[in-house]
């Protein structure tokens, strides 16, 4: 697993335990790490024990093997293989450290350069505007069967938990909304629960109340709420305009709630919420656009649409089918989930964009490798 990743890399192994646990509790100072496999770049909390084996926070739904990969970036590329254990808790799990592997060089993935028509980009499907993206209701049906499913799956892990979108109008739900923040209370009958000072991520609930803290502790007594969790589902657009989307409500009658192994449990189900209710959005988009050069995880698009232009300038993101057009070759189109990495405009004012591939649909990734070296061997 962790070769794959630095099959594109010069690099070096460190298989000495200590000196893994030693670059690891360096790299953690400085930097975080995420999650090999995972469909979002989670940051894993990982906590190294006193006998040098590892504490490690993973989604629930994360399905893993004996082996996990950790990867991250600190002035270079670095991943580190560790071993499962055993399972400590929701979410926590011990791990033993195996090795590190360090990228001595930068990535080596060579880029092609298209010529004419050899290679395009149809079937576009775009987000709608941003009034439509908020009023979920716009497709009630399949919007409330995703939030049913979502809702259903966590009910597994938490017997006392609500996903629903930003409408109701409700005073701790509406801060929430209003601060993009999470809402935490460990006990909601403990005053000092209510204020998080030091912690940026978390609302400062005790200061938005101020006087009224003894009556939201009798409502949430009366409501037999005695821990609470409510997490913003966010929707990033292009810039980092931030729409506050939907919300997680998870509560406990009698125990607190362990809230760093929910955080990434959440992190990843939002994510993957989101994405799924985004596609249900999608409108299409019918022009073809030429592709000007190529990459096993990117390409660079020449952007003619008044329209696609439009969308670009508040999105970063769109589903498109790449075609390829080989002699020969009867080449199946490849469906990718893109994302915006740069843009520009060229002397035609035509603009030129490069697009990071996020996902691809069925073998993609395979596919692109395999038609680029066909594009190489027959000089198209």
């Amino acid at each position: 697993m962790i070769d794959f990743l630095m099959d594109e890399r010069d690099s070096k192994p460190v298989l000495d335990r200590d000196n893994v646990i030693y670059i690891l509790a360096k790299y953690l100072q400085n930097e975080k790490l995420y999650l090999q496999g995972n469909v979002k770049k989670t940051p894993v909390k990982v906590e190294i024990l006193p006998d040098k084996n590892l504490k490690v926070f993973l989604p629930f739904d994360y399905q893993f093997d004996e082996y996990v990969t950790l990867y991250g970036f600190f002035k270079k590329y670095i991943a580190f293989e560790i071993k499962y254990n055993q399972t400590m808790g929701i979410g926590k799990h011990l791990f033993e450290p195996v090795r590190a592997v360090i990228a001595t060089s930068g990535r080596q993935e060579p880029r092609y350069k298209v010529s004419g028509d050899s290679v395009v980009a149809r079937n576009f499907k775009i987000l709608p505007d941003e009034k439509e993206i908020i009023n979920v209701t716009t497709k009630p049906v399949q919007i409330f069967a995703i939030f049913q499913e979502y809702q259903s799956r966590l009910k597994e892990f938490y017997p006392n938990v609500e996903a629903k979108p930003f409408t109701e109008k409700d005073e701790i739900v509406d801060l929430v909304y209003k601060s993009r923040k999470v809402i935490y209370l460990e006990d909601t009958q403990d005053e000092k629960s209510y204020f998080h000072d030091d912690n940026e991520e978390i609302i400062d609930l005790g200061s938005h109340l101020g006087n009224n803290i003894r009556r939201q502790v009798q409502i949430f007594d009366d409501e037999k709420i005695k821990s609470l969790l409510i997490y913003p589902v966010i929707y990033h657009r292009y810039q980092k305009r931030d729409i506050p989307f939907s919300y997680f409500k998870i509560w406990s009658e009698k125990e607190p709630l362990e809230i760093e192994s929910i955080m990434m449990h959440l992190n990843f189900t939002a994510y993957e919420m989101l994405n799924k209710i985004k596609q249900s959005l999608m409108t299409d988009l019918e022009i073809e656009q030429p592709i000007l050069d190529v990459s096993k995880s990117g390409l660079r698009l020449l952007v003619k649409s008044q329209e696609l232009k439009d969308y670009l300038l508040s999105n970063d993101e769109f589903r498109m089918d790449i075609q390829y057009n080989i002699p020969g070759q009867n080449c199946e189109p490849i469906t990718i989930h893109g994302n915006m990495a740069h843009k520009s405009n060229d002397e035609n004012n035509d603009m030129h964009v490069g697009i990071s591939i996020a996902s691809s649909e069925k073998n993609g990734f395979e596919l692109q490798e395999k038609y680029i070296d066909l594009l190489q061997k027959k000089g198209v």
